[in-house]
């Protein structure tokens, strides 16, 4: 089989692609890229899908590029480190070696999102992206995901993820974690998350304890406008909500079930106190019943006319499987 090379393609072809803007590139063996690559003068994102990333002697990735999707590669393709607009970086499915070159991207690197990622980058490896405004971690490994390997070599534990958010830079203002089983291990996460006292917006998500309660004191809470996180955990923070999320602009909820009327109106009523509040989504509600109803829903809306009867804080929309809301 013949394995793709951007070099092969017609000179007529990229004369004609000059003005794209964005190029997915996927292959089964080694992607090989060649010098034409470089003349995409126009090209903002690039997606490298591949085993592995081969780069010709002379060939350049256009310094136009501010994102890059780099999935199952060996490791980074030398070009990327020298690129002075990359903004973006999204990494899917890679090994430990290449999160370990983060520290190249020091100077210029302000979004990373690492997905299903077999390992966590080193810790000093976030420590030395300066200018990094937001980090998503999206499922990293349960135990026995890969290769049926004993967990102790494969699952990312609370205490590594905590390491990594230890040493964030303080140019951070947006974090996701959506992480897996790992049970109370997640009690790990609270302290560091509490340390960064500049974030504005935080989701927290995954297969948490419901227990799992985020720190009481003000001064990381402060700065929230968007918050999205369990609701069991939002009901077990919402006394630490009302009081220190004051300029919190938006409230996300999953797994909410208006079923469990004293868990909702915890919910709601902190809600209701949250003076600059001006949207609501509740996620993951229950299916239809057998007559077609939403049990939930009607639950929920019934809570919440309950609470806004004297003055309408909330307007809702109703759709199947949510329900937004959104302050007047």
């Amino acid at each position: 089989m013949q394995r793709p090379c951007m070099s092969q393609l017609p000179a007529t072809l990229v004369a004609a692609l000059l003005h794209l803007r964005r190029l997915d590139l996927c292959a089964n063996h080694d992607l090989i890229i060649g010098t034409r690559l470089t003349a995409l003068s126009s090209l903002r994102e690039l997606s490298l899908v591949s085993y592995d990333v081969v780069v010709k002697p002379g060939a350049t990735l256009p310094p136009s590029l501010t994102k890059i999707y780099l999935s199952n590669a060996l490791c980074l393709p030398p070009p990327v480190a020298a690129l002075p607009n990359l903004r973006h970086l999204l990494l899917e499915e890679m090994e430990e070696g290449v999160l370990g070159q983060l520290s190249l991207l020091a100077g210029c690197l302000e979004h990373l999102e690492l997905r299903r990622c077999y390992s966590l980058p080193p810790a000093e490896a976030p420590g030395a992206l300066t200018r990094l405004q937001s980090f998503h971690l999206w499922d990293p490994p349960r135990p026995f995901d890969f290769w049926h390997l004993p967990p102790d070599e494969t699952s990312i534990t609370g205490a590594d993820v905590a390491a990594v958010l230890a040493a964030l830079p303080p140019s951070l203002t947006a974090l996701t974690l959506t992480l897996g089983d790992i049970g109370d291990d997640a009690l790990a996460i609270l302290a560091p998350i509490a340390a960064l006292s500049w974030l504005q917006r935080l989701r927290l998500a995954g297969d948490l304890p419901h227990s799992l309660a985020l720190p009481p004191e003000s001064g990381w809470w402060a700065g929230l406008r968007i918050l999205a996180l369990p609701a069991s955990v939002a009901a077990a923070d919402a006394a630490a909500l009302t009081a220190g999320a004051l300029q919190l602009e938006a409230l996300i909820l999953f797994g909410f079930c208006g079923s469990e009327v004293p868990h909702s109106s915890v919910v709601l009523q902190a809600a209701e106190r949250l003076p600059r509040l001006r949207h609501m989504c509740v996620e993951s509600l229950k299916s239809l019943d057998s007559r077609g109803k939403h049990p939930d829903r009607e639950c929920f809306v019934h809570l919440l006319s309950q609470l806004a009867r004297d003055r309408a804080l909330f307007q809702p929309c109703s759709k199947r499987d949510s329900l937004v809301l959104a302050c007047l």
